[in-house]
């Protein structure tokens, strides 16, 4: 399949419009102005639809009101893809290659969220003392108590989305092999090229596996499953009238059957072929709630024999993207009834960008009479040409009636052509991917070249000033002792309070002294520990966040804060257990002041100091040493980026070498 479009790959969009095209009908002035205007309707109406998605979040800080009826936001979604469409066909028309998208939604999320948690950090009391406002004891417990209550969920959402970007990501990627393989795997990791990171996983499995996979593509009720059940010769998977696939699910030989679901997070659950809806159907995990990246079935069929690997994927989402870069044959239904859509268009764009042979089956065609099949197949076959720039081989498919021969036909002409040369056709779909993959990271690398977010003054400043702020943390020096004393003083009021409250409820006829002094000294030594490393943390995303504002792209893992030492102290804290004195009757105030007296007559106020005493010394030294390490960090990460110009300038001569020279440049 070659490609006829005469654009370079490389090409940036400002060399496409330095001057038009032969024989284009607009000058330089009015193509830039076209494409500058395009270009904010389109941000328009990316707004538009972030408005009617606004009515769905549940936000307990409103915008908007919710007043967008179900027919009023299919009829704006309908209408923004028409819109979407026409504008795609006066790009082609004219010739614009738009470049690809530069930044990494994945580090803008991990930003916002490091920026989420310094918000709530400032909310508590040492923030707040550190501006000199003075707060009461229970107005600091109060805060303490919303700040971790909010910390909680948002740290696991942090350690959610890092788990589930570390299954592709950095140094824990599968090994490549080949000299230029291990030469992009250095570039994606070095210059932190987060979006090229599954992309390159995925080419490493395809070198390393010796099968051929065909991934079966298409919207909601397009046929998918029936296809493959065809082809299978068994109903092996779910089918019906409303959407049925949630997950991806790969079909592969085996002397005998079974399947198995893998979540999102690394765990794996084994089941029977017959519970394959229980983990891929809409109706028992609708949206996908079990979390199932993908579910694996291996099954003694024939037509899975020597290497045919199937894989069924649900509508167009994140795990049929993740799909496609690893399949060798992409096979894309389109539903007759309807048209060539976006949701199509782009399977087939990305198919065709990440190396993979492309076949389209015009599905449910028995609707259709015989003069209406040719109509459709010349509109789909103008609308392919005018998108991708190359023909791709299109079939009609039915399974009902007299048409069903169709889908014999597809087979006979389409598929077993590709099956029988399924060794050299997966070398060059793997030749194919490596191309595009060395494309993707030289547009990459020009991108960080030409890239300036800050102005070189500006960018030195704001790493200056990181710099400055690490210097003034590590000089800093709490007074300890005084701490652990106002963090005694307010724990034995506190624990006094409530074993006098305790005691004039007259419920047990003893005060268990321990259980209550135990509860409070932890949760005082774990707000004390919080409050350390939540200080800790936010010092190391701004490092992370000035550096990439630099321009550099340091390794997340590189500022990675470890855990500060755990309280221990309440295991060495005596038993004390008291009964209730007699003039508890008399109200909480005189035993309130008796429990303060046994507390300092048992030396357990003291008992209390030196177990706080002690551990802050320890978190005091912990910080320290943090600190220390996130200044070589960072100083390390800054001579890295002020050297990273001559570095990318290397980078991009040895890619771009001739093949034969490539190995020796590199």
């Amino acid at each position: 399949m070659r490609r006829t479009d005469a654009t370079p790959m490389g090409k940036s969009l400002r060399s496409l419009l330095s001057g038009g095209p032969p024989g284009s009908e607009l000058s330089e002035h009015s193509r830039s102005r076209l494409q500058s205007r395009l270009a904010r309707l389109d941000g328009l109406l990316t707004e538009v639809l972030q408005c009617v998605d606004a009515a769905e979040r549940c936000s307990p800080f409103p915008i908007r009101v919710a007043d967008i009826g179900p027919l009023q936001r299919r009829a704006l979604e309908e209408g923004t893809q028409r819109l979407r469409a026409e504008m795609e066909r006066i790009l082609a028309k004219h010739h614009f290659v738009a470049p690809p998208p530069g930044t990494s939604a994945l580090c803008d999320v991990r930003t916002a969220l490091h920026q989420a948690r310094s918000t709530l950090i400032g909310l508590g009391p040492s923030a707040m003392r550190v501006e000199g406002l003075q707060l009461r004891d229970t107005e600091e417990a109060e805060l303490h108590r919303i700040v971790a209550q909010l910390l909680g969920p948002l740290g696991d959402l942090q350690r959610a989305l890092f788990d589930a970007g570390s299954d592709t990501a950095g140094d824990s990627m599968r090994p490549t092999t080949g000299t230029e393989m291990d030469q992009l795997h250095r570039m994606v990791i070095t210059y932190g090229f987060v979006a090229l990171r599954a992309p390159l996983d995925s080419l490493a499995d395809r070198i390393h596996a010796g099968d051929y996979m065909v991934a079966v593509f298409g919207t909601a009720n397009s046929g998918k499953s029936t296809l493959l059940n065809y082809l299978l010769g068994s109903a092996v998977l779910p089918v019906g009238p409303t959407p049925v696939t949630t997950a991806p699910i790969v079909l592969r030989h085996a002397g005998r059957a079974r399947g198995e679901a893998q979540v999102a997070g690394g765990s794996k659950e084994s089941f029977s072929p017959d519970r394959i809806a229980e983990f891929a159907a809409e109706h028992f995990n609708p949206d996908n709630g079990k979390r199932i990246s993908r579910v694996v079935m291996e099954l003694p069929i024939g037509r899975l024999e020597n290497g045919i690997t199937l894989v069924d994927t649900p509508p167009l989402s994140d795990e049929t993207i993740a799909t496609m870069p690893a399949c060798d044959l992409g096979i894309v239904l389109i539903d007759v009834s309807g048209t060539l859509s976006m949701t199509e268009a782009t399977v087939i764009g990305a198919l065709l960008r990440s190396g993979s042979k492309v076949i389209v089956l015009l599905s449910k065609a028995d609707r259709l009479s015989k003069e209406d099949r040719w109509t459709v197949c010349g509109h789909v076959i103008d609308q392919l040409l005018v998108r991708n720039g190359i023909d791709i081989p299109i079939f009609f498919v039915s399974c009902l009636g007299n048409d069903a021969d169709l889908r014999d036909d597809w087979i006979v002409r389409g598929l077993e052509p590709c099956i029988a040369q399924r060794e050299t056709l997966r070398q060059v779909s793997v030749q194919r991917k490596l191309q595009a993959l060395r494309t993707a990271v030289v547009d990459a690398l020009e991108r960080r070249l030409s890239d300036t977010p800050e102005s070189p003054a500006q960018a030195d400043e704001s790493l200056k000033q990181v710099r400055s702020t690490l210097e003034q943390a590590a000089s800093k020096r709490a007074s300890l002792q005084a701490d652990a004393r106002r963090l005694t003083h307010c724990l034995i009021a506190e624990v006094a309070h409530n074993a006098a409250v305790l005691g004039r409820t007259g419920i047990d006829p003893v005060l268990d002294l321990t259980s209550l002094i135990a509860a409070s000294l932890t949760a005082r030594a774990g707000t004390e520990t919080n409050d350390v490393s939540n200080e800790i943390r936010t010092l190391a995303d701004g490092c992370v966040d000035a550096l990439r504002r630099s321009g550099g792209a340091p390794d997340p893992e590189t500022f990675q804060v470890r855990d500060a030492p755990a309280f221990t102290g309440v295991a060495r804290l005596p038993s004390t257990v008291l009964p209730v004195p007699w003039f508890a009757a008399f109200g909480i105030w005189p035993l309130r002041w008796w429990v303060q007296r046994v507390l300092a007559s048992r030396g357990l106020r003291m008992l209390v100091y030196t177990e706080l005493a002690n551990h802050l010394v320890g978190l005091g030294l912990w910080r320290i040493d943090a600190l220390e390490r996130l200044q070589l960090a960072f100083l390390h990460e800054r001579r890295r980026l002020q050297s990273l110009p001559q570095r990318i300038a290397g980078d991009l001569e040895s890619l771009r070498a001739p093949p034969n020279d490539r190995e020796r440049v590199a």
